[in-house]
């Protein structure tokens, strides 16, 4: 059973840093894409960031019930704080493309 989670939460570190390589390269780092296509983007990223968040609070509670202390998930912690500089960037973006095309 330790074993399996284990397995799981490398998994799990794996997903994590490849969403986060991804999260710094293509539609989220080029200034020619268009504010809402990268928005669309990070709202697919944000619900697989919150299916993460929700399986580490799982195996933090497996692990709780098997007398293991649970460590916490830095990568995600990270991830999370990558994904909302990207998300209030590009919301910036495009709040300032909306006033200078009313302007």
């Amino acid at each position: 059973m330790i074993q399996s989670i284990e397995r799981e939460i490398n998994t799990m570190s794996k997903n994590i840093k490849g969403l986060e390589t991804n999260l710094m390269k293509d539609k989220f780092v080029d200034e020619a894409c268009p504010p809402n296509e990268a928005l669309k983007e990070l709202e697919i990223l944000e619900k697989t960031i919150g299916k993460l968040k929700e399986k580490n609070e799982t195996f933090t509670k497996v692990q709780k019930l098997m007398n293991i202390t649970p460590a916490p998930n830095k990568e995600l912690a990270d991830l999370e704080t990558k994904f909302n500089d990207r998300k209030r960037l590009w919301n910036d973006v495009d709040k300032f493309n909306k006033v200078k095309y009313n302007w």
